[in-house]
């Protein structure tokens, strides 16, 4: 026979409590947070008013509106209980920021080859097991794809190698 207050039987194993979904709640404060920052920029400009629009009022009526779609995500986030998941792995999320840093400091001095590769070198390097044979080739190809397209086929002006 089982006992009630062991949690036996029940759907939830006792160990894993329903918590809040904390990702939803983060993004919605993410999201809060750039229409409060929207909201201060645009805060100086002159609105008008409906019918005379100054520069300041789409800002501020844009701002306005993801303030409420991240109050509502976080609404929800925090009506909606889930079962408990592991964390996030800090090393992807590490390795993806430090690939795409890496690009946007790289793409001027180094070239645009070498900054798609080192970008897709980085990412792939937040896989716990990663296949440097697959890897090295998608940044070849990657790195050298984009350079065609970029630099060949629309014409952007950008250093395709350091040299």
């Amino acid at each position: 026979m089982t006992d009630p207050q062991d949690g036996a039987g029940s759907a939830v194993p006792p160990r894993l409590e329903k918590e809040p979904d904390t990702s939803a709640l983060y993004g919605g404060i993410l999201v809060l947070a750039v229409g409060l920052v929207g909201l201060l920029a645009s805060w100086p400009l002159a609105r008008g008013s409906s019918f005379r629009m100054g520069p300041g009022y789409l800002p501020a009526l844009l701002s306005w509106l993801i303030i409420a779609g991240g109050l509502v995500m976080i609404i929800t986030a925090l009506l909606n209980r889930q079962i408990h998941r592991p964390g996030v792995p800090l090393r992807a999320v590490l390795m993806v920021s430090l690939g795409l840093a890496f690009f946007g400091l790289a793409i001027e001095p180094l070239g645009i080859i070498v900054a798609s590769a080192g970008l897709v070198i980085l990412a792939g390097a937040a896989a716990t097991a990663p296949r440097w044979r697959e890897i090295g080739l998608l940044a070849a190809g990657l790195g050298l794809g984009c350079a065609l397209l970029f630099v060949k086929g629309l014409g952007l002006v950008m250093k395709m190698v350091p040299w």
